[in-house]
């Protein structure tokens, strides 16, 4: 038989499964906005624990947030950023507009994991609040857009970097094949990129590689995906993007 606590927020009680860290929020979120089976996809939720690290770790060097507080928060954010506790987030993409029901699943999670940690019985929201110290100086609409910097951020380590390199790599080869056949096509023209230019199909070639891993393609998405804000814990959100990208 299934077990269940009892969790409640301002609306009321509400019962949650036993072995779940999440709370009354996400429990009436799951119940009231069950709809398809898209699930807010795990790279945001580890993106929004790390916002949440970030959070922590400015609220208590401002002398906010008590420091073993900040100490459990931190090694709960960790766990979730690092994938082992993927199972306690069932909620779906359709929800409210800004995401709050995401953010209070996150928050919850941390505060549950954490208090669990410290000994102290889940639902409790002592010692560790989700809202009152998990949330602190944070809004949704400050979250979910720094967390989805940071998940590009991420996929850009992962996927983008990579790919851009084996297509400079590719295009170097096309452009060492083409001198072959460059003989019988002597140039090219173009009437945008290049000002109406002459240019050999090598060149040209070069010219697009150079382009891709050079010019301003990157440096846009990294100028872009920086500028993340100016409230503190955003800082410290940026210095744990730019170990993600460098």
């Amino acid at each position: 038989m299934k077990k269940y606590r009892t969790e409640f927020d301002s609306i009321g009680k509400i019962k949650v499964p036993g072995d779940k860290y999440w709370g009354a929020s996400t429990e009436r979120s799951n119940k009231y906005f069950n709809i398809g089976d898209f699930l807010v996809r795990p790279i945001v939720i580890h993106s929004i624990a790390i916002v949440k690290k970030a959070a922590a770790i400015v609220n208590s060097n401002n002398g906010d947030l008590n420091s073993k507080l900040k100490k459990y928060i931190i090694k709960a954010s960790e766990e979730i950023i690092k994938g082992k506790l993927d199972d306690h987030f069932p909620l779906k993409v359709w929800q409210t507009g800004s995401g709050t029901q995401t953010n209070m699943n996150v928050n919850e999670v941390i505060a549950n994991r954490a208090i669990e940690l410290m000994g102290g019985k889940l639902g409790s929201k002592k010692p560790v609040h989700p809202n009152d110290h998990v949330n602190k100086s944070q809004s949704t609409n400050d979250v979910f857009p720094s967390a989805m910097h940071i998940a590009i951020a991420i996929k850009t380590r992962e996927k983008l970097l990579p790919s851009l390199k084996m297509l400079e790599k590719e295009l170097g080869k096309k452009s060492v094949g083409c001198q072959i056949f460059s003989a019988g096509i002597k140039n090219l023209s173009t009437n945008r990129l290049m000002f109406f230019s002459r240019l050999s199909i090598t060149s040209f070639l070069i010219f697009f590689r150079d382009i891709i891993i050079f010019g301003g393609f990157l440096n846009i998405i990294l100028f872009r995906l920086l500028k993340i804000g100016k409230r503190p814990w955003k800082e410290e959100s940026a210095r744990h993007f730019c170990n993600i990208i460098f």
